[in-house]
C-alpha cells in the first residue's frame, strides 16, 4: 500500500535555529498573547514585504515561523512570536511569488516556492539559502504549489496557466510522468489528501471547478466537482466525521464543502462575504473543524464547519483586499494569519 504525506499548515516542520539571527536594526515588535477576545490583533502588523502578500505557510523551528510569497519577488522567513523577518530574505524568482508550501526533505526543513516566473525553487529553513536546481514548472507561470511524498518519493506539485498540475520528484526536480490534464483555464489552487487509500490532489481553477486527481495514474477521478459561480482560487481539505472533505472558496462570495467520497457538495455554502473570496483554510480545534476565509471585502472570517455559523466577528483591520489565509498556534493558543494586497501580514487571536 503507498501512502502520501499531506502537508499541514499549522507548524509542519520542526527543527531549530540559532538564537540570535535578527539584525541589530530591526525592531523587535513582541506578539505575546495578551488575555483578549476573539479576532482582536495579536502584537502589531507584520511590515516584510514591499508589496502584496499573496501566500502564506507556517512551519516550526524554534518556534512557530511564516513563509510568505510576495508580489515583490521574495518569500520571507517570519519568526511569529517575535514579529521580524529571519534573514536572508529567499531572492531568486524574478517575477511575483504566488505560492509557498512548508515540509521537510530529508530530515531538513524546507519551503517551495512557486511563481510568476514559471519556475519553483526549494529553500532549506535553517540556512534560508537555495537548494539544489529550480524546478521547470508550468510554462506562463505557477500559481500553487505542494509539497507531499508518493509512495516513499518526496514529491512537489505545481500547477499554473498552462491548465495543468505536475508532480515532481523533490530529490532529482525530473517530472513524474505525464501533467495532469483537463481544466480548461489557469489552476489556482491545490491540496493533497488521501481518498479510500489512494493519493490524490484537489485541484481548483477559472474553469469553475473542483477536480479530483489520482496521483499514481495521473487520471481524473470522476467528473468535475461543480457548483461555484466563476472562478474557484483556493481549496483546503481535512476530515469531518471521519471522511475527507475539500473546502472551495471562490468569485461567488461562497466557501463551499464537498465530499470528496461521493463528490457531491456538502449542505449549503458559507455565505456573508461581500467580495469574492481569495482564500481558504481549515484546522481542527478539539473535535470540530474549523474554517478560515479571507475576502475581497478586507475580512477574513472562521467558520464552525459543522453548523456553518461564524465563530465571532469578521476579522477587520487591513486596509485591502486579503488574498491569504492559514492557522497557526502561539503560546499555546489558536491564531489566524491573514496576507493583504496592503503589504501586511496579521495574527489574530482565535480563543
Amino acid at each position: 500500500m503507498g501512502s502520501i504525506l499531506v502537508v499541514a499548515a499549522v507548524l509542519a516542520a520542526v527543527t531549530l535555529w540559532p538564537k540570535n539571527n535578527t539584525p541589530a536594526n530591526q525592531s523587535r515588535t513582541s506578539t505575546t498573547l495578551e488575555p483578549s477576545t476573539f479576532g482582536t490583533p495579536v502584537g502589531d502588523p507584520i511590515r516584510v514585504h514591499t508589496d502584496d502578500v499573496r501566500s502564506i505557510a507556517i512551519g516550526q523551528l524554534d518556534g512557530p515561523i511564516s513563509v510568505s510569497g510576495s508580489d515583490d519577488d521574495t518569500a520571507r522567513v517570519v519568526d511569529l512570536v517575535q514579529g521580524v523577518e529571519l534573514t536572508p530574505t529567499l531572492t531568486g524568482h524574478t517575477k511575483w511569488v504566488r505560492s509557498v508550501a512548508i515540509g521537510t526533505l530529508d530530515n531538513e526543513p524546507i519551503a517551495l516556492t512557486g511563481s510568476d516566473d514559471g519556475t519553483a525553487l526549494v529553500w532549506n529553513l535553517n540556512t534560508r539559502q537555495r537548494t539544489g536546481p529550480s524546478i521547470a514548472g508550468n510554462p506562463g507561470g505557477i500559481k500553487a504549489v505542494a509539497l507531499g511524498d508518493l509512495d516513499g518519493t518526496p514529491i512537489a506539485i505545481t500547477a499554473g496557466v498552462d491548465k495543468t498540475a505536475r508532480i515532481w520528484d523533490l530529490r532529482t526536480r525530473e517530472q513524474i510522468g505525464a501533467p495532469l490534464t483537463g481544466h480548461t483555464s489557469t489552476i489556482w489552487s491545490v491540496a493533497l489528501t488521501m481518498l479510500n487509500n489512494t493519493p490524490i490532489a484537489v485541484t481548483t481553477s477559472d474553469d469553475s471547478t473542483v477536480r479530483l486527481w489520482d496521483l499514481r495514474t495521473r487520471k481524473q477521478l470522476g467528473a468535475p466537482m461543480t457548483g461555484h459561480q466563476g472562478w474557484v482560487r483556493s481549496v483546503a481539505v481535512a476530515d469531518l466525521d471521519g471522511k475527507p472533505i475539500a473546502l472551495t472558496g471562490g468569485e461567488d462570495n461562497t466557501a463551499r464543502i464537498w465530499d470528496l467520497t461521493t463528490q457531491t457538495q456538502l449542505g449549503t455554502p458559507l455565505t456573508g462575504h461581500t467580495g469574492w473570496i481569495w482564500s481558504v483554510a481549515l484546522t481542527k480545534t478539539g473535535d470540530n473543524l474549523i474554517a478560515l476565509t479571507g475576502s475581497e471585502d478586507d475580512t477574513a472570517r472562521a467558520w464552525d464547519i459543522s453548523t456553518r455559523k461564524l465563530l465571532g466577528p469578521p476579522l477587520t483591520g487591513h486596509t485591502d483586499c486579503i488574498w491569504t489565509v492559514t492557522f497557526a498556534e502561539l503560546n499555546g493558543k489558536p491564531i489566524a494569519v491573514t496576507g493583504s494586497k496592503d503589504e501586511t501580514i496579521r495574527l489574530w487571536n482565535l480563543s
